[in-house]
């Protein structure tokens, strides 16, 4: 469950939506002597994932966990939410993110399959900076274009893609994925105002 907070693996990659599914502070009771131990990150340094990396810190020394199987939260997300909204900075904000993210990694002496994890994070990551960049309705899709495979052609996303393995992924990942490996940006752009356009129907 802990190695889960990272990213997924293996089979876990058959559903890459479910990426933060277990990653909130608000579905989880601590004791205190470990909720002392977290860390509170500032969004306007890491962007997101500020619930993740809390948990990182908080459980790293954790033995035992138990899960309850049951819908005792309901989160509702809206267009207002910060989720939904543009923001300028969050490749250089991602990469910070990663950057500590690997600095518990290396801090717990936590192992490969742990960095596989976060490795497939970064994989999946362009979902969640292509989505950002369509945010800005102030600009045109081309120039998101731009974005987009300025990214994909980053170092660091790239060494990240090229490991990932596509073979648990359904059709849908598997073409959206082969297309980010290969810096096909157009086409990933694409994809993504496909998803955001049947987001809408289905929330509408």
């Amino acid at each position: 469950m802990y190695r889960r907070l990272f990213g997924l693996v293996g089979k876990e990659l058959a559903f890459p939506e479910r990426l933060e599914n277990l990653a909130s502070c608000c579905m989880k009771l601590y004791k205190a002597e470990f909720a002392k131990n977290g860390k509170v990150f500032d969004l306007e340094k890491i962007g997101s994932s500020e619930d993740t990396l809390f948990n990182m810190y908080a459980l790293a020394r954790c033995n035992g966990y138990a899960y309850i199987d049951q819908p005792l939260y309901r989160y509702r997300k809206t267009e207002t939410s910060c989720t939904y909204s543009y923001r300028p900075n969050l490749v250089k904000q991602w990469n910070v993110l990663f950057d500590e993210m690997q600095k518990v990694i290396d801090t717990y002496s936590l192992g490969e399959d742990v960095s596989v994890a976060l490795q497939n994070r970064i994989a999946l990551s362009a979902t969640g900076i292509g989505r950002n960049v369509f945010f800005n309705k102030e600009q045109s899709f081309l120039k998101g274009v731009k974005e987009v495979r300025s990214y994909l052609k980053s170092a660091r996303y790239q060494a990240a893609a090229k490991k990932l393995s596509l073979s648990h992924m359904p059709l849908k990942w598997k073409v959206f994925c082969f297309c980010c490996k290969h810096k096909l940006a157009f086409c990933v752009s694409i994809l993504i105002k496909m998803m955001e356009k049947l987001k809408d129907k289905t929330n509408g």
